[in-house]
């Protein structure tokens, strides 16, 4: 499964991250154990939002182990953390942040994967 995990971390590189850890080893243990990992392969999803208790939320992927299927996983948890805006609301939007602005300009209707990856990545430095 290394070449397909290979592909999906290709296939999505610059709008999510993939680690491989090695549960056999005793230096791993502590961390599988963490993370309720209980059998191999294991792929988990770490989202930005927070459980009650304050550690990430996991989501478990339970699809097709190919990396096409796991890059449009990977893909389709990417939040929209960004504002769509008409041309009479941009002066308002970037006045009244507190942080610097980045501001997409296109014709499509929704948010590029790659914005969305940036837009998660730079939240609460930039605003989108």
């Amino acid at each position: 499964l290394e070449p397909e995990y290979e592909r999906a971390a290709k296939r999505t590189r610059g709008i999510a991250q993939f680690y491989a850890v090695d549960c056999d080893d005793d230096k791993n243990k502590a961390l599988c154990a963490r993370f309720n990992v209980e059998g191999f392969p294991t792929l988990k999803v770490l989202t930005e939002k927070r459980t009650k208790r304050g550690s990430r939320r996991q989501i478990d992927y339970q699809g097709e182990r190919k990396g096409s299927a796991m890059a449009k996983f990977a893909r389709s948890m990417l939040p929209n953390l960004s504002k769509k805006l008409s041309s009479d609301g941009l002066d308002a939007f970037v006045a009244a942040g507190q942080l610097p602005s980045a501001v997409l300009l296109t014709t499509r209707t929704k948010a590029s994967d790659l914005w969305r990856g940036v837009a998660a990545r730079l939240d609460r430095q930039v605003q989108f």
